[in-house]
């Protein structure tokens, strides 16, 4: 009898689920969640705002503090405006540093510090971060995570072979959360919807994808409007079957944690990292640019950049062709154009710039061999992390063998703690630089006249001595031609 009952009243069940409402049946077990990211903050990514704006969905920014309002970069204005519409701004470093190729402390300082600068612009602390280059390691995760981000994010991992097809919406590393697609200008659209929905067949997930600029065939990393656009009409379409669009912050989820200061450089002054360009550093290809400047990420050399901007074909080397056979930095240039190519010290928070007193008044040096003229450039740090160009001293002439090229700079501006500088080449030609110096400038050349390195102290000087010897002289010249003259 009991199992009779039971039979029974298993059939009930079972004709009850079989006049379930169609669309509760149809409901997706598991979704399927595509995230949008850009990185480094690029103007042209403002063309992606009314797109997301006619579909409906948001999208995650990445950007660099130090290069936001700067040459081809989002403004202050813009980000808030991106903000106001429901978008993510997250952190990026302050500059594009690569975190792999800096010592902790200056990782905290370039993490740290970037947050608590977007905190400020925005009105509210950034959650999620990306690794510039997607280049880390378990030590620039822990660094990330002391900082206050709630994730961190890589470029690559799910779309390689034997990789997995989507990140978990629950990632077991918050701080290495894993990618599908990033745009260059070959990527095809079709690509991505493939794989986004080979993560709708087997279970679904997290597709986070990455972008940088937003053009037609303006940068061989940008994506054209009309396929970003193609993109998410095809995700939108499909938001029956599951498919959503997310921010990071709004998949990983959690509360958002207060920004943490990193601590301020107090290394010795009038000091230069790696002077002698010894030590290898890590390349890792172009980069943003700082400022305007083309300052990059590519150090071959640690503490010291490839840098510049203009248009001209540039080709770096580091061998070991300096002073006494050690490692230098040789720059060529070919099809000059305008603007620049030069090996600085890196723009940081004090690792590698250099620490220097307000009010005072340094030399700068550079041994170098050029067939072209080149010059010393200065860039200064003010108090709130902001880079600009200072100063730049006369073209040194060409030298075939080792020459020194030394500058005296401008009394260092107040709040002003740090510098970089370095050897600048404008024009075809190459370059050979090695062992860099700085040093309190002597006083009595405090400054340089006309490129000559006299003092305006010693100029007046002459010229007054000048003032009293030229009559002398030149009555007593005339003196001796009216004596010798017949009578």
């Amino acid at each position: 009898m009991k199992s009779r009952v039971a039979a029974v009243a298993l059939a009930l069940v079972g004709a009850l689920c079989s006049y379930a409402p169609a669309s509760q049946a149809a409901a997706p077990k598991h979704a399927t969640v595509v995230s949008i990211t850009f990185d480094d903050g690029f103007a042209s990514q403002m063309r992606a705002a009314p797109i997301l704006k006619h579909y409906g969905v948001h999208a995650t920014f990445y950007v660099n503090s130090e290069l936001l309002n700067a040459a081809n970069r989002l403004t202050f204005a813009q980000i808030r405006a991106l903000v106001a519409a429901g978008n993510e701004v997250g952190g990026h470093t302050s500059d594009h540093t690569s975190l792999i190729s800096v010592d902790a402390a200056e990782g905290t300082r370039q993490v740290c510090n970037d947050r608590v600068a977007l905190s400020q612009i925005i009105g509210r602390a950034p959650r999620s971060f990306a690794y510039p280059y997607g280049a880390s390691n378990r030590a620039t995760e822990r660094i990330v995570e002391h900082c206050g981000y709630s994730s961190a994010r890589i470029v690559g991992g799910l779309t390689c072979p034997r990789c997995a097809r989507a990140e978990s919406l629950r990632p077991a590393r918050r701080f290495h959360v894993k990618t599908s697609y990033s745009f260059v200008e070959s990527t095809r659209v079709a690509d991505a919807k493939r794989a986004i929905q080979q993560v709708a067949r087997h279970g679904g997930g997290w597709v986070p994808l990455v972008f940088h600029e937003v053009c037609n065939r303006c940068s061989a990393m940008g994506v054209r409007p009309g396929e970003l656009r193609s993109l998410l009409a095809w995700i939108s379409a499909r938001r029956s079957d599951g498919f959503v669009v997310r921010t990071v912050g709004a998949v990983v989820g959690g509360r958002t944690l207060p920004v943490v200061r990193a601590p301020v450089h107090l290394g010795p002054y009038a000091q230069v990292a790696n002077a002698r360009l010894a030590q290898p550093g890590t390349a890792l290809g172009h980069g943003p640019d700082v400022g305007g400047d083309g300052v990059d990420t590519q150090e071959a050399t640690r503490c010291w950049r490839r840098a510049g901007y203009g248009v001209s074909h540039v080709t770096w080397t580091r061998r070991p062709v300096g002073i006494r056979g050690s490692m230098a930095e040789t720059i060529a240039v070919t099809g000059y154009v305008s603007g620049d190519r030069k090996l600085i010290v890196r723009p940081d928070g004090g690792s590698c710039s250099v620490r220097v007193q307000s009010g005072s008044t340094y030399r700068l040096w550079v041994w170098y061999r050029a067939t072209t003229p080149i010059s010393l450039t200065a860039y200064v740090r003010n108090s709130a992390g902001r880079w600009r160009y200072w100063a730049k001293s006369s073209a040194a002439r060409p030298s075939k063998g080792w020459s020194k090229l030394w500058f005296d700079v401008p009394p260092v501006p107040a709040g002003v703690g740090n510098i970089s500088f370095g050897a600048t080449i404008a024009g075809n030609g190459r370059m050979t630089v090695d062992n860099f110096g700085i040093a309190v400038a002597p006083r009595a050349t405090a400054s340089t006249v006309l490129g000559l390195g006299i003092s305006p102290r010693s100029l007046v000087g002459s010229l007054l001595l000048g003032l009293v010897l030229v009559p002398v002289l030149g009555a007593a010249a005339y003196d001796r031609v009216r004596r010798r003259q017949p009578a």
